[in-house]
């Protein structure tokens, strides 16, 4: 059995085919939160640590990555694992 990681995602875009991406790519994965015109907040959870693979697959699949903000705070309580990561138009670091 594998423990959970518990993920919170926030997202900013002024273009509305990015946003319409990130819910696709979540439709059945999580929860989606539609905050605003720009702004999504998505709850999922991943295995042990932050999904680095699937992320890197939503990342190549947005339309517009010049117009692209998002964050991610992964937390494992059980390991007491917790991890930051931000994407823009170069893509997904893990900050310190």
């Amino acid at each position: 059995m594998s423990n959970i990681c518990e993920n919170i995602l926030r997202v900013y875009s002024e273009n509305s085919e990015n946003l319409e991406c990130i819910e696709n790519f979540f439709k059945d994965l999580g929860d989606v939160e539609r905050i605003d015109d720009e702004n999504l907040e998505v709850y999922f959870d991943s295995k042990w640590r932050f999904p680095e693979e699937e992320m890197d697959k939503l990342y190549m699949k947005l339309p517009d990555k010049s117009s692209i903000n998002m964050t991610c705070l992964s937390v494992e309580w059980g390991c007491l694992y917790c991890q930051f990561h931000s994407c823009n138009k170069d893509g997904w670091i893990a900050e310190d």
